[in-house]
C-alpha cells in the first residue's frame, strides 16, 4: 500500500515540476537538501531559497504537496514571501514525524507569484523516515471516535518487534490528550518482546460527566530502560459532543406558621449555560404572602397565577443556582379565618328566615292616591318555624285603607299611628308568604314618606323565640 502511495505522490510531484518549468527564468527556488533521513518522533526542516529574477518586487505563495502523508505533518514558516526585484529570500519548511511510520516519501515544493500565475517554480524533496528501534507502536485502535460525556472508550495499543531476537524490557506510556494537556496517563510494562511478535495493550477510559466538548486523541510511546523514547504514534481524533442540559429540583419544608421553598437549578451539560431565567409560578393570592431571599428580576401575571423570573448570567458545568422563598402561613390562616367567618355569616344569612318590606307607588303623594305596601316573609332555614307574628306600623301621616288582597291583619290605633298584626301558624322550610295592604297620606306630602321596619317574631325548632326585622322603606313623591 505504501509503495502505491509513493508512486502516486511521485507522479503528482513530477507533473507539478513539469508545469512550473516554463517560469525558471523569472523565478528560481533551491533547497538546502533534496534528500533527508530522519527518525520517527523527530522534527526536521529544510531551507528554501526563493530568487525573484523579475525587474519588480513580487509576493509569492509557498505550498507543499502532500501537506500530510502517512503521519508526516508539514508546517511552513511562511505561507507568503515578499521579495524585491532581483533579490532572494529564505524560509523554512518543517516535517513532523511523531505520528509517522517508517517510510520513504517524496514531497514537492511549489512557489507561485500571486500577481501572475504563470510565474512559478517547483522542486522535489525526498524524506526518509527510519525507526529508532525494532520495537515500535504499530497501531492504535479505539472502539468509538464519537462520544458523549460519561461514555467509556477502549484503547488498544499494538506493540511490534521486527527484530530476529527477543528484546526488552520496555515501558509503554499511553496518554489521552486534549491539545497540550494530558487527561489520563496509562503505564504498562513489557518485560520481553519475542522476535516478530505483536503485543496488544488494552486500557479503558471513562470521560468525565462534564468533559469539555472538542477534539481528543491518544498517543502511545515506547520507552526503553534508560528512559529514551524509541517509538511514538498518535490516533485519529476522538470527538466529545456538546451537551446542553439544565435540571430543576424543588423542595418544600413546612413550618408552624410558614413554608420554605428551595429551587435548585443545576447545569448537567458540558458547556456553560448563559443568559437564562429561573421561573416560579404561584397562585395570585400568594403574592402578598411571598417573601423571596433574592428579589426576582421581574414578575408577570398570567390568568390567576403570578410568574416570577430570576436572571442567571452564566452557570458552569456542574454548577448550581439556588433560589429560596418563604410563604408565611400566618397570613394564610388569617385570610382563611376571615373567609370562614364570611362563609358562616353568608350561610346564616342565606339559610335563615327573612322579612322584606316593599312599596309600590308612582306620582305625587296626595290623599287621593294609594300606596301599596307588601311584606314578604320567607323561611330560608332548613327547619319549620312556628307561631309567627308579623307586626307593621303606619305613622299618623297616613291611614290604612280598608280592603286587603291577602290575609287581613288586626288593626290597633295608637297615639303614634296604626299597628297591623298578622298571625301565621307555621312556615315550612323555604316556604314563603306575602302580606299586603294599602295606605293613603292624610295630607299632601311634597318630599318623601318614611315607613318604619316590619318585624317578625317566631319560634325555631328548639322552641326559642326569635325576632327579625326588615329595612325601613321610603316613598318618594314624583
Amino acid at each position: 500500500m505504501k509503495k502505491i502511495g509513493f508512486a502516486i505522490c511521485f507522479l503528482a510531484s513530477f507533473l507539478l515540476i513539469i508545469s512550473g518549468a516554463s517560469a525558471a527564468g523569472e523565478l528560481k527556488i533551491s533547497l538546502s537538501n533534496n534528500d533527508i533521513t530522519t527518525y520517527i518522533g523527530n522534527t526536521t526542516s529544510i531551507d528554501v531559497t526563493i530568487t525573484n529574477n523579475q525587474l519588480k518586487s513580487d509576493t509569492f505563495s509557498i505550498t507543499v504537496f502532500p501537506s500530510y502523508w502517512y503521519g508526516i505533518r508539514v508546517d511552513l514558516q511562511d505561507n507568503f514571501v515578499s521579495i524585491n526585484a532581483r533579490s532572494s529570500a529564505t524560509t523554512k519548511i518543517y516535517f513532523d514525524t511523531r505520528s509517522s511510520d517508517a517510510i520513504i516519501s517524496p514531497f514537492t515544493i511549489a512557489v507561485q507569484s500571486i500577481n501572475n500565475k504563470n510565474i512559478n517554480d517547483t522542486s522535489m524533496f525526498k524524506l526518509t523516515v527510519l525507526r529508532k528501534s525494532p520495537v515500535f507502536v504499530s497501531d492504535i485502535r479505539i472502539n468509538k471516535y464519537n462520544v458523549n460525556p460519561g461514555d467509556a472508550i477502549n484503547i488498544d495499543s499494538y506493540i511490534s518487534n521486527t527484530a530476529l531476537v527477543a528484546i526488552g524490557p520496555y515501558n509503554i506510556q499511553t496518554n489521552l490528550r486534549s491539545n497540550e494537556m494530558i487527561l489520563k496517563r496509562f503505564d504498562d510494562r513489557i518485560d520481553s518482546m519475542p522476535p516478530g511478535s505483536v503485543k496488544k495493550l488494552t486500557n479503558t477510559y471513562t470521560f468525565d460527566k462534564y468533559a469539555s466538548p472538542g477534539k481528543y486523541f491518544v498517543e502511545a510511546i515506547v520507552i526503553d530502560e534508560s528512559g529514551f523514547i524509541k517509538s511514538y504514534k498518535s490516533s485519529d481524533f476522538i470527538t466529545v459532543n456538546e451537551v446542553n442540559k439544565l435540571t430543576k429540583e424543588k423542595s418544600v419544608e413546612y413550618g408552624l406558621m410558614s413554608q420554605a421553598v428551595t429551587i435548585k437549578v443545576k447545569n448537567e451539560g458540558n458547556v456553560v449555560a448563559s443568559n437564562f431565567y429561573i421561573t416560579e409560578s404561584v397562585p395570585q393570592f400568594v403574592k402578598n404572602l411571598f417573601y423571596p431571599q433574592i428579589e426576582p428580576d421581574k414578575e408577570e401575571q398570567k390568568d390567576i397565577r403570578v410568574i416570577y423570573y430570576w436572571h442567571v448570567d452564566s452557570l458552569a458545568p456542574g454548577q448550581e443556582k439556588i433560589i429560596k422563598y418563604e410563604v408565611r402561613s400566618i397570613s394564610i390562616i388569617i385570610v382563611f379565618v376571615l373567609l370562614l367567618l364570611f362563609v358562616m355569616i353568608a350561610f346564616k344569612y342565606v339559610f335563615s328566615p327573612k322579612v322584606v318590606k316593599r312599596v309600590k307607588h308612582s306620582g305625587s303623594l296626595t290623599r287621593e292616591k294609594e300606596v301599596v305596601v307588601s311584606i314578604e316573609v320567607k323561611n330560608g332555614s332548613r327547619h319549620e318555624i312556628k307561631d309567627l307574628i308579623v307586626r307593621d306600623f303606619v305613622p299618623t301621616i297616613a291611614t290604612v285603607v280598608e280592603g286587603f288582597d291577602t290575609i287581613k291583619p288586626s288593626l290597633r290605633k295608637t297615639p303614634g299611628g296604626t299597628e297591623l298584626l298578622w298571625r301565621i301558624d307555621s312556615l315550612k322550610s323555604f316556604e314563603e308568604r306575602v302580606l299586603s295592604y294599602r295606605i293613603k297620606p292624610v295630607v299632601e306630602v311634597a318630599g318623601t314618606l318614611k315607613l318604619p321596619k316590619a318585624r317578625i317574631a317566631y319560634f325555631n325548632k328548639k322552641k326559642q323565640k326569635k325576632v327579625i326585622a326588615s329595612k325601613s322603606v321610603w316613598v318618594k313623591a314624583r
